[in-house]
């Protein structure tokens, strides 16, 4: 060493899926020292704390803090605190100073040379977004609501306060576009040139530079080990969107009963996938629930691959690649359910899909 104080920097992590992305930015910016705070978006203590173990495994953070807060699972009270506190802090014109303070309760300190945050479901990230025209502030790719007109449903008294904390630029946890802060901010994306909002302080591409990758690759293959087994089919599963709760997922269900029938299968859970299954009749494996489903696919060998979704993990398939994804009855969910199945099967056109009806 020099003698020169090293740079540090802070990421927030929220799941497998950003972990992946989180690897190859560290590994891009050997300048700073990396601290995380894990706040996984389900807010179970068991996720979190296996997130923490491949953190800690990593090798790659001098600090890892952690939360079971989660935000949109918290209760009514404590929603209306955190209202009351953010009110508060509006009204007295310290704003600046509450985003602060938001960093300072989970890690400590807010004086980082550089954050890494996600764009939705997040005080804490949207905390360091807002110190992003003075700091260097990188956000993660989200998922395919980046590439495509879906707006998550949430419940009318949620989306009202959603939409006034995203309009005084507080937090954007309804996933709207154009948060007030992305201007500021370097985006990451796997596909650049196909997000829909492109105004942001620079754009740039995700797993570039063949020395980076064969890091990365390495360190993934270190923290994750997937087994080789054959199944007759890859099942991933989604979180409920029907009207009535879990109606879809039961459909879904009877289904996978009904074709897989004394065969053998994997079923991969949505990481927020709190339905029971309990499959009869068929030799099923369940595992790998926060291990990143890009890692899992790629061992599919000839199973069938089939998503209860459409899901982000289908931009990582191959062209042409065969897959099944269910398309439920629309009467059965959500109000924009059949707007949103179209707006993410356009992004899937070089795959061959087979569409299930149910």
């Amino acid at each position: 060493m020099d003698g020169r104080r090293r740079k540090k920097a802070l990421a927030e992590l929220t799941g497998p899926y950003r972990f992946m992305q989180l690897i190859w930015i560290i590994l891009s910016h050997p300048q700073y020292e990396w601290d995380v705070m894990i706040r996984y978006v389900d807010g179970r203590k068991e996720t979190v704390e296996a997130l923490a173990e491949k953190c800690r495994a990593s090798g790659l953070f001098r600090n890892i803090y952690s939360t079971t807060e989660s935000g949109l699972s918290d209760s009514s009270g404590k929603k209306m605190g955190r209202m009351l506190e953010v009110m508060w802090y509006l009204v007295t014109f310290r704003r600046k100073k509450y985003m602060k303070r938001v960093i300072e309760r989970g890690v400590g300190r807010s004086d980082y040379d550089l954050f890494c945050a996600e764009n939705s479901f997040s005080f804490f990230g949207s905390a360091m977004m807002n110190q992003s025209q003075k700091v260097p502030t990188i956000l993660l790719e989200d998922g395919i609501w980046e590439y495509t007109d879906v707006i998550t449903p949430f419940g009318f008294l949620t989306t009202l306060v959603g939409r006034f904390l995203f309009w005084i630029g507080i937090v954007n946890f309804i996933t709207k576009k154009n948060f007030k802060w992305n201007r500021y901010c370097y985006k990451y994306a796997s596909m650049p040139d196909r997000l829909l909002e492109k105004d942001y302080r620079s754009v740039r591409k995700l797993y570039t530079n063949d020395s980076i990758m064969l890091k990365y690759n390495k360190v993934i293959g270190q923290l994750y080990q997937i087994d080789d087994d054959h199944y007759d089919a890859m099942l991933f599963t989604s979180v409920s969107a029907s009207k009535t709760k879990y109606e879809d997922n039961r459909r879904f269900f009877a289904w996978v009963e009904k074709t897989y029938h004394n065969r053998r299968v994997l079923l991969k859970e949505h990481p927020t996938d709190d339905f029971s299954y309990a499959l009869k009749g068929i030799d099923t494996e369940r595992k790998y629930k926060v291990v990143p489903g890009e890692l899992v696919v790629q061992t599919a060998g000839d199973a069938d691959i089939v998503f209860m979704f459409p899901s982000t993990l289908m931009l990582a398939l191959l062209e042409g690649q065969e897959v099944y994804v269910i398309h439920f009855d629309p009467e059965i969910m959500y109000p924009r359910y059949q707007h949103d199945y179209d707006e993410m099967m356009r992004c899937f056109t070089g795959l061959n899909i087979h569409v299930i009806e149910l």
